[in-house]
């Protein structure tokens, strides 16, 4: 079955076996470093949660306090040092209220760093 000029693909389905073929060929190719987007640490604060979300996976339970089956909002991929990187061991897997906790003490130890260098 062909298509009208200008149509595309419209109206069309590919077979399930073709969607398999061609998501296997395209595994592996254009992702993370290899993509003409990648932005390294120039990254935004979203972009880097969705990166930490997809490499690292998404928590159900707060590595604090212990909390279980949380989901979506209720539970955060935490920076423990506030420099971002993408390397596992800077992030932990917080409850809300155990992320905001996290924060303001790393807040509060910044404003201390900058008082003594003063």
């Amino acid at each position: 079955m062909g298509h009208k000029e200008g149509k595309g693909f419209t109206g069309h389905h590919h077979s399930k076996k073709t969607k398999k073929t061609m998501s296997d060929k395209k595994k592996g190719k254009r992702m993370g470093e290899k993509n003409t987007s990648w932005k390294g640490d120039n990254v935004t604060y979203r972009g880097l949660h969705k990166w930490i979300e997809k490499n690292f996976g998404k928590p159900t339970t707060c590595e604090n306090c212990g909390k279980t089956g949380l989901t979506g909002k209720r539970i955060h991929w935490a920076n423990k040092n506030g420099k971002y990187k993408r390397i596992r061991k800077d992030w932990i897997r917080l409850c809300v209220s155990c992320h905001h906790i996290l924060d303001k003490t790393i807040k509060n130890l910044g404003k201390h760093a900058k008082r003594r260098a003063t």
